[in-house]
């Protein structure tokens, strides 16, 4: 999933350099938290499922033992086969609260970035939209004044004045909530740690 979608293809760029350099670097922070955020859930899941398999084998290695070595009934047996028992039900105990405290958190987290990779799409197409306007703009005022050219450039100066507005207000809320989502990112995970 690309968050870089900057069009870098106009002559004269209608953004500054600055804003553009902003956004580039709250797009990056965000594709890196969305890395870290699926590996942390990945291999929270993949810790859950490795403690289950480790408590159903030591449950199974007491059992077989006990009943392989035909030990019915020997102390020493009977003990070891009723510490791995347990040892199973602990980690039965301990994968479900892993479950809960970090896998399904961690799910849930991780379906928030495609919103934020829509957003960041549908910033580009009214960008591409704005760069549009823009030169069928330019290119009037390039021609000659006559008075059916001056009435398109208002017409075109009117075209450009909506959708440069909507390009600055999603451009603006991006620049706003990114920060602030990347930011409490750690308030989110930090209660599934404890």
């Amino acid at each position: 999933m690309s968050w870089n979608l900057f069009n870098r293809q106009a002559k004269r760029s209608l953004v500054t350099k600055t804003t553009e350099r902003d956004f580039e670097r709250e797009c990056t922070k965000m594709q890196h938290l969305e890395e870290c955020s699926k590996k942390i859930a990945k291999d929270s899941k993949r810790m859950a499922s490795c403690t289950s398999a480790y408590g159903k084998s030591a449950g199974k290695l007491g059992h077989d033992l006990l009943t392989d070595m035909g030990a019915n009934g020997h102390e020493d047996f009977n003990l070891f086969d009723a510490a791995m028992a347990k040892q199973d039900q602990l980690a039965q105990e301990k994968s479900n609260m892993m479950h809960q405290a970090m896998v399904e958190p961690m799910k849930r987290y991780t379906t928030i970035f495609p919103h934020y990779t829509q957003q960041v799409k549908s910033r580009e197409k009214v960008l591409q939209e704005y760069n549009k306007v823009q030169a069928k703009l330019e290119k009037y005022e390039e021609r000659e004044q006559t008075g059916a050219n001056i009435v398109k450039i208002q017409q075109m100066k009117a075209e450009v004045q909506p959708v440069k507005e909507e390009f600055e207000k999603k451009n603006n809320s991006l620049l706003e909530e990114m920060p602030k989502f990347y930011d409490a990112s750690i308030g989110y995970i930090h209660p599934s740690l404890k």
